[in-house]
């Protein structure tokens, strides 16, 4: 499925979204993490990976909207990770310690293999 800004593929219940913008903002990332928790609600999805490869730049309201999935993922015992972030972007993660929530992966296959169970 393709949206504006987004590409989400799914494969039983693990799902590879990339983000096809170069900023990832407050309304980007909103739209993103709806249309994941539409994927846990409607298709049983619990795995997710984002590919962050064409992301430039994230602001403090992206990860706030990252953090909700974190939290619906929390209450299906689910798992995200982050592929294939720009040097700025795993920067953001790592200042801020959130990669201690969001691991950070350097390929989708080594994220797709640490978020199945």
């Amino acid at each position: 499925m393709d949206t504006a800004g987004l590409c989400i593929e799914q494969t039983n219940d693990v799902v590879v979204a990339t983000a096809t913008t170069p900023d990832l903002t407050e309304t980007e990332a909103t739209e993103l993490v709806d249309e994941l928790i539409a994927c846990i609600r409607y298709d049983a999805a619990h795995f997710f990976v984002l590919d962050l490869s064409q992301v430039q730049r994230i602001t403090s309201s992206a990860i706030q909207a990252l953090l909700i999935l974190y939290q619906e993922l929390e209450h299906v015992r689910g798992r995200v990770v982050l592929t294939n972030c720009q040097p700025n972007v795993e920067s953001v993660f790592e200042t801020t310690r959130l990669d201690a929530l969001f691991e950070l992966h350097e390929d989708i296959d080594e994220a797709v293999e640490a978020v199945t169970p």
